[in-house]
């Protein structure tokens, strides 16, 4: 149910939509170093059969077990640099809340600036009434904006023909 579109969900047991690709299990073959590493120890595999959503968490898990921590001594620096002792002294002995969380801050960008550029997909208008009724709802400046940039488009991937578009122009123009 957490990889449907937001209009599918619902509560029923089976999965009411089609997932996305990322959710899809593809093989990949895996490069000659690790095979060779892994077949140093035993194990005989080419190649290795995972959805692509699993390389984005194994891309994050390595960020926040190798960097992560680092965010720790950077809160540090900070606390040294103001000569504070704690952030805080909300769990006696702990430093405060802030101190618990400084590592969560630099995961929490981390994984901000990742799934932003490396992990999200865009995900297709559902159907041509859902972008309709999203348009109506737009002020008039940004109605026309989205008709000029549309009618461009049309034009680039040659559906719509120059003299059509120029009529277009000349007839908003005239009103």
């Amino acid at each position: 149910h957490m990889i449907c579109p937001r209009p599918y969900i619902d509560a029923s047991p089976t999965t009411p939509c089609d997932p996305p690709d990322i959710f899809i299990p593809a093989t990949y073959n895996l490069p000659m170093m690790i095979v060779e590493a892994l077949e140093r120890i035993g194990i005989h595999k080419t190649a290795v059969t995972i959805a692509p959503f699993q390389w984005h968490a194994l891309a994050i898990g390595v960020f926040a077990s190798m960097i992560a921590p680092f965010g720790g001594f950077f809160a540090s620096g900070v606390k040294r640099a103001f000569k504070i002792k704690d952030f805080g002294d909300s769990i006696p002995g702990h430093g405060g809340l802030t101190d618990r969380m400084d590592c969560q801050t630099v995961m929490g960008f981390f994984a901000y600036i990742y799934v932003q550029n490396f992990a999200r997909t865009r995900i297709a208008v559902d159907n041509v009434m859902s972008l309709v009724a999203r348009f109506v709802r737009l002020p008039q400046v940004a109605k026309l904006e989205a008709f000029f940039r549309m009618r461009d488009l049309l034009v680039a991937s040659g559906l719509l023909s120059n003299a059509t578009a120029a009529a277009m122009q000349w007839r908003w123009q005239t009103r």
